[in-house]
């Protein structure tokens, strides 16, 4: 069993019901939950047009090789309702369901298809929020800086609201 994070994001629908469904969906599908983060309220990253989303972290295991899992979450993706990327615009849409890959084990991949750790995480305070709150020990397998760490020196300037 691999120890999978994922960070999930939505700012179409019903938010939350949409982070608890790709949960409900991932364990369906085999998926071991062993922690969740609080809901995050976030501002659109990337795009100052976007909706306001909800975000979150998890941690879960699971027995899955890394491409496997990639295609596991982007079939969860579809089955909630992700629509394919408009052309010339891949990133920072609004969307129904986000689902991140950010760590799998220790392990480093650079593939065309996955890149793990997340190439990102580290600039993006509404993935370090709720990492920090499950997993603020965590050490990046890169340099070994704790999710703590990388919360603290983070330039991100967007806010981040942790609900309750």
């Amino acid at each position: 069993m691999k120890d999978i994070y994922l960070s999930l994001g939505s700012n179409l629908g019903n938010r939350e019901e949409n982070l608890n469904n790709a949960i409900q969906q991932l364990q369906e599908k085999g998926a071991i939950l062993r922690s969740r983060s609080s809901f995050y309220k976030t501002e659109g990253w990337g795009n100052v047009h976007l909706k306001e989303f909800l975000n979150m972290a998890i941690l879960i295991s699971w027995d899955l090789q890394p491409m496997e899992l990639l295609l596991k979450v982007q079939e969860i993706e579809k089955d909630l309702g992700r629509k394919g990327e408009t052309k010339g615009q891949k990133f920072y849409q609004d969307r129904q369901i986000d689902i991140d890959i950010l760590y799998i084990d220790d392990m480093i991949i650079n593939s065309e298809e996955l890149t793990v750790p997340h190439p990102r995480l580290r600039e993006r305070l509404f993935v370090l929020e709720p990492m920090n709150e499950i997993a603020a020990d965590f050490q990046d397998p890169r340099d070994n800086r704790t999710i703590k760490f990388s919360v603290e020196n983070c330039s991100d300037a967007n806010k981040v609201e942790k609900l309750t």
